[in-house]
């Protein structure tokens, strides 16, 4: 109930799609071998979108904690 409202963040967007082709391409490998590999690089460009995405939010979080460390680093030595 309470996740009715939770927006999907890109990450779980590009997840579901990456699975619902890895599923499309599994179905067609079976009568359409061209269309299934079509698929399967399609899932394989949204696998690499979630690796950049993912890279680039451990930037991010990583250049916030840096701030964050250099902030209180600034505090202290202004005590002295």
């Amino acid at each position: 109930m309470f996740g009715l409202f939770k927006r999907k963040s890109e990450r779980e967007k590009l997840e579901e799609l990456y699975c619902k082709k890895k599923e499309q391409a599994f179905r067609m490998s079976r009568t359409n071998r061209k269309e299934s590999d079509r698929l399967e690089a399609e899932a394989s460009e949204i696998l690499d979108r979630i690796e950049i995405l993912d890279k680039t939010e451990k930037l991010k979080w990583l250049n916030l904690k840096d701030k964050n460390s250099k902030t209180k680093n600034s505090s202290h030595t202004s005590d002295l």
